[in-house]
């Protein structure tokens, strides 16, 4: 019977450890945020963001276009920079990536779709990192969808900013 009180304290001491490890853990991020200006709220904020387009030319057109003006490599290298994850054979999707080789620690997508006068699509996060409770890629969100946004008006589209339907 001792042996079951002792066990049930030990589970106990782990449980509040870990509890306290979180909470400190939240702390240092809303410090962390405070001073950097990635709080919480804008890391969730830019990972829920979807910009939806119309463009009078394919998707494959406006798919390089945002390789070439990002200056996508093909593979991640040690640096962390963005590359490209994936694209789909018929070039209407792409998947853009931040990492290097070991860690890829946001996906971006690029989704067209084929139309009678060009296409439509959107751009929206699809996977991301957290860390102490902040979305570690949160600038790099956000300038990739001012840089979508852009290339929409340069190729003489149009754009709505909206919030993503997928869960968090």
């Amino acid at each position: 019977m001792d042996w079951i009180l002792g066990l049930g304290v030990i589970a106990a001491f782990v449980f509040v450890y870990i509890l306290v490890g979180k909470v400190v853990s939240r702390g240092i991020g809303a410090i962390e945020g405070a001073v950097t200006g990635n709080t919480r709220s804008r890391g969730l904020s830019a990972v829920r963001a979807q910009t939806n387009f119309v463009l009078p030319v394919s998707g494959p057109i406006f798919i390089d276009r945002l390789i070439e003006l990002l200056e996508l490599v093909e593979k991640p290298t040690f640096k962390n920079h963005l590359y490209v994850h994936a694209i789909s054979q018929d070039r209407s999707q792409l998947v853009v990536g931040l990492g290097t080789p070991l860690q890829t620690s946001l996906q971006f997508l690029i989704d067209t779709e084929a139309t009678e006068s060009g296409c439509s699509g959107m751009a929206t996060t699809v996977a991301w990192v957290e860390s102490t409770s902040l979305v570690t890629s949160t600038d790099q969100i956000d300038r990739l969808h001012k840089f979508v946004r852009a290339t929409v008006e340069q190729l003489g589209g149009t754009y709505l900013v909206g919030v993503s339907e997928k869960s968090l």
